[in-house]
């Protein structure tokens, strides 16, 4: 990418599995306030959305990884690599009851 990321903004909806005890997340991310890709269902809990979203955003090219210096065993907190490049961030998810809902 070529363009500054000034603004990352995630948009998550999670829905909880009660058969088999398993959550799963969508997750919309734009830059720039630009759609930039969509995240298909996948498993994951908490904040998994964000962490997903951050390695698809490198793997697009449009953030560059943080060196290991302040990695906790490989990881980055979204919120550390946008306060390092100066990056406003919005992450917001919300629960829906229904699969197809995602």
């Amino acid at each position: 990418m070529t363009n500054k990321v000034e603004s990352i903004t995630i948009l998550a909806k999670t829905w909880f599995d009660k058969t088999y005890g398993n959550s799963y997340f969508t997750a919309t991310v734009y830059v720039n306030n630009d759609r930039a890709f969509d995240i298909p269902f996948t498993y994951g809990y908490g904040s998994m959305y964000e962490q997903v979203a951050f390695e698809q955003l490198v793997e697009k090219g449009y953030l560059k990884p943080l060196d290991n210096k302040n990695s906790c065993c490989g990881w980055f907190p979204p919120s550390l690599h946008c306060r390092e490049k100066g990056i406003k961030l919005i992450s917001e998810i919300v629960t829906v009851a229904r699969k197809k809902d995602l």
